[in-house]
């Protein structure tokens, strides 16, 4: 596969997502808490089911799917599908002490 073609199936990819996908969730913008931050890593977006974030973009149609973006370590998106109840708190995970 050529690079030419590689890029294509991954500009046709994230049309497909956007199209398709990101239209069935309810988006809400979250802030950290004062002096926290959101951690950017190499894996920006997160998607799936309470523990389980190894799962196909395919089940980005779950009723119960949820996902993640942080966007910067001071704002992030948080979207789950629309016929879902949003979380009635969004909590940063607790510190671990050494």
């Amino acid at each position: 596969m050529s690079a030419e073609d590689f890029e294509e199936i991954i500009r046709l990819q994230a049309w497909y997502l956007q199209v398709r996908f990101f239209p069935r969730l309810k988006w809400h913008v979250l802030r950290p808490p004062r002096g926290e931050s959101f951690v950017i890593a190499d894996r920006p977006v997160v998607w799936g089911f309470a523990n389980d974030v190894t799962v196909p973009p395919s089940l980005l149609r779950h009723p119960a799917v949820q996902l993640f973006a942080p966007l910067t370590r001071s704002l992030a998106l948080f979207a789950h599908h629309v016929d879902a109840h949003a979380p009635d708190a969004f909590l940063p995970p607790m510190s671990i002490e050494p």
